[in-house]
């Protein structure tokens, strides 16, 4: 078994540790989401596709945790009402997207106490790269709206890769 393949497993057995449940499954044909984590926090659900690297996979499960760390740290493992709102409105008002935005950005605090608590190994500016790149996507989103483009994604992840150059 290889280093990445532990480190997944230390992922998911800190997460059984915080009282959820991990699914890692086949991703789907129009699904737009990388992971899912409950608003209560107990069900992490991961949607793995064909081309994703085990760094991804990495990536991804502790942005599931860092929400689960953050409800269980700021709403005692209790929904919250107004994120609950804000996700399942269809009407797409920036109130609701403050809301999303905002509680992605403080989940996204708790990456790097993840990463050390799970003993990860891959070089610590990747987390960080990560973050911001998905971090910067929710502000683009909150800002105007809209996702931002390829093009957009693709000049991003240039000039993160310059800035975190490993």
């Amino acid at each position: 078994m290889g280093v990445r393949d532990e480190e997944l497993k230390r992922l998911v057995r800190y997460a059984q540790g915080l009282n959820a449940v991990v699914r890692i499954r086949q991703d789907y044909p129009g699904n737009e989401a990388a992971g899912t984590c409950t608003t209560d926090g107990s069900e992490i659900e991961i949607f793995r596709s064909d081309d994703m690297s085990k760094i991804s996979l990495i990536l991804t499960l502790i942005h599931e945790l860092a929400h689960l760390q953050y409800n269980i740290h700021n709403f005692s493992r209790q929904p919250d009402e107004r994120l609950e709102e804000a996700l399942e409105s269809i009407e797409d008002k920036k109130k609701h997207r403050k809301i999303v935005y905002d509680y992605e950005k403080g989940s996204s605090l708790w990456w790097d106490v993840i990463y050390k608590e799970t003993n990860m190994s891959f070089p610590f500016c990747w987390l960080e790269r990560y973050r911001e790149f998905d971090v910067w996507q929710y502000e683009v989103w909150y800002d105007t709206g809209k996702w931002p483009t390829t093009k957009e994604k693709v000049n991003k992840r240039k000039a993160l890769r310059r800035k975190y150059a490993s």
